[in-house]
Order: C-alpha cells, then structure tokens, then sequence
C-alpha cells in the first residue's frame, strides 16, 4: 500500500479524530472568549455615546420658578394619582443643569 492509502485510512482513526476535535473546541472556546471581551469592551468604552443614540429623550426643561425638593415633588406625584397606594416614590435627580427629575412610583395592584 502506497503512502497516501495509509494516511488516508489513519486520518479515520479514533485518536485522530478526538484531537481534530480537541483543537476545534479549544480553539472556538478562545477565539468566543475573544469576541466576547471585544464586544464587552467595545460597550463600556462607547457608554455616552450609545446612551445618546439609544435614549435621546432626556428633557430639558425651562425653569419657570423655584426647584422643587424631593419631599414636595413625592407630595406632587402622591396628589396626582390620589386613589393609588403607593409603596415607594423616588425621586431621581438628573446631573445636567436644566434637567427635568424622574419621579418613580411603585405599588402593588390589589
């Protein structure tokens, strides 16, 4: 039997195979380890910009008298829906001047 016949009839040998398939794994595990610390850092490196693009919507609000403070803005919101029992009303403040403040409500519908 000539040279190729032999290598021919060994590549379909078992321990070739698991090799072969060995190196497939690993490898593939590496190189999605690789893509996935890629694509990770990509998106904490891109934050501000994705949030831009994602969320336009923060609202600038022209500010027609005195700021508020949370306790009163909780006043407002509780005032507001008068017939809901509310467990948590948080205020969260924005960081940029002019910005309006989000008001979460948070009840349990009975």
């Amino acid at each position: 039997m000539d040279m190729s016949g032999r290598l021919a009839r060994q590549s379909h040998s078992v321990g070739v195979r698991r090799a072969l398939f060995q190196i497939q794994l690993w490898t593939g595990v590496g190189i999605g380890y690789a893509v996935l610390m890629s694509l990770s850092g990509s998106l904490i490196v891109f934050r501000r910009e994705l949030d831009k693009a994602l969320c336009p919507s923060t609202i600038i609000v022209p500010p027609s008298g005195p700021r508020m403070t949370d306790a009163q803005l909780q006043a407002k919101a509780r005032a507001a829906f008068p017939r809901l029992d509310f467990n948590k009303v948080e205020v969260r403040g924005s960081r940029i001047p002019g910005a309006a403040s989000e008001v979460w409500l948070t009840f349990t519908i009975t």
